[in-house]
């Protein structure tokens, strides 16, 4: 598989750990419920009956702990084989992970610059209040207007120019990274399909533990 493949597989294999240990929270998979009815206690010619609670689909709890054992086996081995594989990288990527931290930098950044090109210098008039007095000497309340001009502390080109380079590159180095994942091969062998239920997994499991 490619390193595409096996982040794909990564995830399947976490969310089959995820649905397995949620078997194991399930009272019913647990503990057998039976009760018995001591009928003969309150007429002796009556008979004891046990009776014990049918629930279907039940789980072997040791079933689901061996099948939550094999996960950790196989994500701890396809995690050596990715990070092997990392080493490896097609493409000239060098360090994926240092590649993806820093193109989300540049896209966090460029985004920022974005919303700064959003702001636009202009002017607008607002009222204000002041006090003064009259022939009478009363103090006595006047309006009036404000101009308010807004100018950017900022070089609105070169601004942009450089939100374009972060972006081209970030680009750039995203179709390496895109690369570097479909032609990077994992040494690792998928013992079950990606696309396999968690039910058919369990089932065959069960099957073959008898």
């Amino acid at each position: 598989m490619n390193l595409k493949e096996a982040f794909r597989y990564q995830n399947f294999l976490d969310r089959l750990l995820n649905q397995t240990m949620a078997t194991m929270s399930i009272q019913d998979n647990l503990l057998e419920v039976s009760k018995v009815h001591r009928r003969s206690k309150a007429i002796s010619s009556a008979e004891d009956e046990t009776e014990v609670a049918e629930v279907t689909e039940l789980v072997v709890p040791d079933t689901a702990i061996s099948l939550a054992l094999s996960i950790v086996k196989e994500k701890d081995a396809l995690t050596k084989a990715i990070g092997v594989a990392k080493g490896n990288l097609a493409g000239g990527i060098g360090d994926m992970d240092a590649a993806i931290e820093a193109n989300k930098c540049r896209q966090s950044v460029a985004e920022k610059i974005r919303s700064m090109l959003r702001i636009k210098s202009g002017k607008k008039v607002e009222r204000g209040t002041g006090y003064t007095f009259n022939g009478e000497g009363n103090q006595v309340p006047y309006i009036y207007d404000v101009e308010v001009t807004t100018t950017e502390r900022f070089d609105r080109a070169k601004l942009k120019a450089t939100m374009q380079d972060l972006l081209s590159e970030a680009d750039k180095v995203s179709a390496q990274i895109d690369e570097a994942v479909v032609n990077t091969k994992v040494d690792y062998k998928a013992p079950w399909d990606v696309n396999a239920s968690f039910e058919d997994i369990l089932s065959a499991l069960q099957v073959k533990e008898g």
